[in-house]
């Protein structure tokens, strides 16, 4: 999901990154409406410190649809979405945050201002792009200048629903922790609420739920193994009118150790989420190392409590497997004294 592979060191390091050949970094600025002049005036801060003086919304941006800050980021308060493109043809992601949601984050950022995208930050870590701007104007449409309705579900005109259904216990995924080798039917309703007709492709993005799970059907769909992402033969939904579209998964046997991703949050987080015009998250049975690596990477104060909680049940686990044992070479004493008498 970087921008920049490794991410950058400095704002030198920012300058030259956004001089070299076909650079990615200058297309996902461009596409921002961030020049060259804005990142040579930007200055080393980090999150916290930059969000106390930015409060409201921020849009974090990425190569990925699917994308957090940081692991100890709570759910957003707003679930628009949005898309910039580049001249090149590539587009970038946007998820809108409340900056509360990511002020306890010590990751290093360059800071600046743009008199056309308005404050902004750049993660060191991953050449990632914040801004308080969402941009909306220039969110509505693809290089081919053809409305992006998936892209751009806070457009009143459109609107798209995501439902899960656990097959295996009939009822829906995201009030479960669902379990491994559960089967999972997708559904996506797209609504046309404006007065005439649209036509749209519509995909959705599983690049996050084939960390956990596998395709198992699909109805007319073909799945991009590039941009991993499931495609529907373009369609007219007439005013006032629906369709919806379905596959199905099951989830794998035996959960990836993988840890989570260190510049996308949301990558082997023990969740399952899909992009279709909004971000649905279900959760899946998470393994004790997964759970004990979110503890430890929770900020300190939580992470010493629960490490405290981990010590104590081992602790009392212990005492009550050396009472146990106790008790029985007890009683095996007592048979032995009463055999010979």
């Amino acid at each position: 999901s970087d921008v920049i592979y490794g991410g950058i060191s400095s704002q030198q390091e920012a300058l030259l990154q956004y001089d070299a050949d076909d650079s990615m970094f200058k297309n996902a600025l461009d596409s921002l409406s961030i020049s060259r002049e804005d990142v040579s005036k930007t200055n080393e801060t980090s999150i916290d410190k930059w969000t106390s003086q930015h409060p409201g919304l921020v849009v974090s941006w990425s190569r990925s649809p699917i994308y957090k800050v940081d692991p100890n980021q709570s759910q957003p308060s707003d679930r628009s979405s949005y898309v910039a493109a580049s001249d090149s043809s590539f587009l970038y992601y946007g998820n809108a945050v409340d900056s509360k949601s990511i002020n306890k984050s010590t990751i290093k950022i360059l800071a600046g201002h743009s008199a056309s995208a308005g404050n902004f930050a750049i993660l060191k870590n991953s050449g990632n792009i914040l801004t308080t701007s969402s941009r909306a104007d220039r969110c509505y449409k693809t290089p081919g200048d053809t409305f992006s309705f998936l892209n751009c579900p806070n457009s009143n005109t459109f609107k798209s629903q995501t439902t899960v259904t656990n097959l295996s216990y009939k009822t829906d995924a995201k009030y479960l922790k669902n379990h491994l080798g559960d089967r999972l039917a997708y559904e996506v309703k797209l609504t046309n609420q404006s007065q005439q007709s649209i036509n749209l492709k519509p995909e959705i993005y599983l690049g996050d739920i084939l960390e956990y799970s596998r395709l198992t059907s699909v109805d007319t769909a073909r799945f991009d193994k590039n941009s991993e992402t499931l495609e529907w033969p373009s369609a007219t939904i007439p005013a006032g009118q629906e369709k919806t579209y379905s596959f199905n998964t099951q989830i794998l046997n035996a959960a990836p150790l993988t840890a989570y991703g260190q510049t996308n949050a949301t990558s082997y987080d023990c969740h399952m989420s899909s992009l279709a015009g909004s971000k649905d998250d279900i959760k899946i049975y998470c393994p004790t190392p997964k759970i004990v690596e979110r503890m430890l990477s929770e900020p300190a104060d939580s992470s010493l409590v629960a490490l405290a909680w981990i010590v104590f049940i081992v602790n009392l686990l212990i005492y009550i497997k050396v009472r146990i044992y106790s008790k029985e070479h007890e009683l095996i004493l007592k048979s032995i004294r009463r055999r010979h008498g």
